[in-house]
């Protein structure tokens, strides 16, 4: 299923009937709409976070360039991508993975100034530093990247952010069945309850 994307010039607000990881057979769909509020994503490992979050940016590419989006319906606004999701150490340049991260994270809070509509995808923001540091530091980079003309989407495990971002961002989750001898995932995104 692919559909041809329906490109909105007056607001900056993605509407995504059924989307889908276009590389994985027989994919969960998911529909969203974001407008006034960037989306922060909860969830366990491998509970379909970073999933979500890829299937969101191979889609937003092709549907900005060549005119195709797979979903089944779409609304978008023309803006620039920037990703944070795929972070490697350098240890030959001696880089750390926590160094790089800080450098990734820099470059996107520049391109955030520039007034340009953004869409930011950032997956475990700051995940190479302490549990308080990486709580600060994704606190103050999430609530400065969510003003002007910018849509984030970021996943986490602190759990600890919804609190502290709820004003500025719509809050969703992954979740999963936990019994005596399995772990089984859903994979499908779900708002979080007010």
């Amino acid at each position: 299923m692919f559909c041809i994307p329906k490109i909105n010039k007056e607001d900056i607000k993605i509407i995504a009937e059924e989307i889908y990881h276009p590389l994985i057979q027989n994919c969960i769909t998911h529909t969203i709409s974001v407008s006034d509020k960037s989306i922060l994503l909860t969830g366990s490992n491998m509970s379909g976070k970073t999933t979500f979050i890829r299937s969101v940016g191979l889609n937003l590419i092709p549907g900005l360039t060549i005119n195709i989006y797979f979903a089944k319906a779409i609304t978008l606004p023309m803006m620039r991508i920037y990703s944070a999701i795929r972070i490697r150490d350098d240890l030959i340049n001696d880089k750390s993975y926590y160094f790089e991260e800080v450098r990734t994270i820099k470059e996107v809070l520049e391109k955030s100034r520039e007034g340009k509509p953004d869409l930011f995808l950032l997956d475990e923001i700051f995940k190479g530093t302490n549990t308080v540091e990486r709580i600060a530091g994704g606190k103050a980079t999430l609530s400065y990247l969510a003003q002007k003309n910018n849509l984030v989407f970021v996943s986490t495990r602190d759990i600890e952010l919804t609190d502290m971002l709820k004003d500025s961002y719509e809050l969703y989750h992954f979740s999963e069945n936990i019994n005596q001898k399995t772990v089984d995932f859903h994979f499908k995104l779900k708002k979080a309850m007010p």
